[in-house]
This record gives structure tokens, sequence and C-alpha cells, in this order.
């Protein structure tokens, strides 16, 4: 990981006057990429896991609250490496997405009303789970291998059809795209399909005069399934129901991190011929 990221960092690092920090940019990101890949779910709980555990490897590990700072700094090249490594597996990417939001709560219901907290942040429903929540939506768009393509955050009350447009933007031209029925709009499927060449898909709705039949309703819910495991995935695996983010920018860095080192594991399974979603025990 840290031969891959370093070499990444170097090529994209800019002439700095001054002293170099002892704890380098491509160290920080290495860091903090294996230790959401070991569950470790804290900032405090990655320092110490170096401390205890990969000092000989970064003995100039930082505080948890440099550690932090550094962190959100380098959030955008963070995303930068998530975006190389899907470059390199590009060509196993297929030609369909999948397509779906899911809760990102962040301050319980009961303190919405009275936490300074994240006023960013709205009250959503989530009908799948039959709750009302304070926080975030996480869009989030895979291939049908479950490899994470885009991802995008919005306030709980903001419906996911007005920000399908932008989310498809990214390496969707010409794909099939499966949604739910939150994502329906004859306006916005239409303008996909002349503007980009990409076909949403979402099942019908009981009130709509243009019926999927049974069977095409079964495929479509089948196929789609794939972006509730990976849902799934990052709640238990990386735990990202519990960010310990204070601020939006906090949150925007613990969900860029977590989606990062998703792909990264899923990187190396691929690289050592193992199952893409074998995450768990790639840090055993």
């Amino acid at each position: 990981m840290f031969t891959r990221i370093d070499d990444f960092c170097k090529s994209r690092q800019k002439i700095k006057s001054g002293p170099s920090a002892k704890l380098s940019d491509s160290e920080v990101i290495t860091i903090n990429l294996f230790c959401e890949l070991a569950r470790k779910r804290s900032l405090c709980e990655h320092v110490r896991f170096v401390e205890q555990w990969l000092r000989e490897y970064f003995p100039h590990m930082i505080d948890r609250s440099r550690y932090q700072r550094r962190l959100v700094h380098l959030s955008g090249l963070i995303n930068d490496v998530r975006v190389e490594l899907l470059n390199d597996i590009v060509m196993e990417l297929s030609d369909h997405r999948i397509l779906d939001s899911t809760p990102v709560p962040v301050i319980t219901f009961q303190r919405a009303y009275y936490t300074p907290l994240f006023p960013e942040a709205s009250i959503g429903k989530c009908s799948a789970r039959k709750m009302m929540y304070f926080g975030f939506k996480l869009h989030l768009l895979i291939d049908t291998q479950g490899i994470p393509v885009h991802f995008d955050l919005a306030p709980a009350n903001v419906s996911d059809v007005s920000l399908a447009k932008e989310i498809l933007s990214f390496n969707s031209e010409g794909k099939l795209v499966l949604a739910d029925k939150g994502y329906i709009s004859k306006e916005i499927q239409t303008h996909l399909m002349e503007q980009h060449g990409i076909e949403l898909l979402t099942p019908s709705r009981k009130n709509q005069k243009v019926q999927m039949s049974r069977s095409e309703t079964r495929i479509l819910n089948t196929i789609r399934q794939k972006i509730e495991i990976m849902n799934n995935v990052l709640k238990d695996q990386f735990g990202f129901e519990r960010t310990y983010a204070k601020t939006l920018r906090g949150l925007v860095t613990r969900i860029t991190t977590k989606i990062a080192a998703l792909t990264f594991g899923m990187f190396l399974n691929r690289l050592f011929g193992r199952r893409l979603l074998d995450i768990v025990s790639i840090v055993a």
C-alpha cells in the first residue's frame, strides 16, 4: 500500500519551501487507509495501533490532533488516490452501474433541535428502515461487481432524483444505470439519454401508465441487491454510521477515507487473485 501511495504522491508533489514534515503525506494516507481496513473506528485507535504494532515502519508517528488536521488537509489527495486506483481497474468495470442512497445520521434525532453541530444537515426519512434521522444521504454509484465508481453527500431532505445528473456525469457515459424509485423522473431520464447516452432504469410506480413485467422487476431488484451489500460492507466493516465527526469537513474526510480504503482493499484482492469483496481478511 505504501509503495503505491508514495509513488502517486511523488508524482503530484509540489516543491515547498521550508523543512519537510517528519511524517510524509504518503505515510499519513497509508496509515489511515490501513487502519480503516483493520477496522479501527476512531482516530485515537489509529494512533494507538501504529504506536503498538507499526512503530518500526512509522517511527515519526504524530499525536491524534495533528493526525486529524493532516487528514482533513489531505482529503482531496486521498480521493485522488481512489480515482487513480479506479483508473487501474477500469478495464474490469462492467458496462452497468447501480445507483442508490443510504442515510448517514450524524446526531440522534432527539438532539437535532438542540445542537449547534452540523448546521448543514437536515431531517430526513428512510423509507426502507422506517425511521426519521438527522444528517445526510450518501449517494453511491457502483458497477455490478461492487466497485465504487463515484459518490456524493447531500442533506437528508434533498431528493434523490435532483442529484442524478451530477452523480452520473462521472464514468457513466453510454452506460445502463439501475436505480430505485427515488430516481424516477421522465425529464431527467430523457436528458441523460440525449446528452450522455445514459439509460436510467428504475422500477415502475403503481400509478404509472407503463409498468414493468414481474420478471423484469425481479431481475432489476436482484441486480440492485449488490449495492445493498456494498452499503452493508461500509456500515459493518468500516463503521460508516459512526464516523465520530463533529463538522461537515470532518465528515466528508472520514467518508472519503472509508470509500478509498474499500477501493484499495478491492484493488489488493484483484492484485492477489482473491474475491473482490473479501475485505475482512485483508488485515488479519
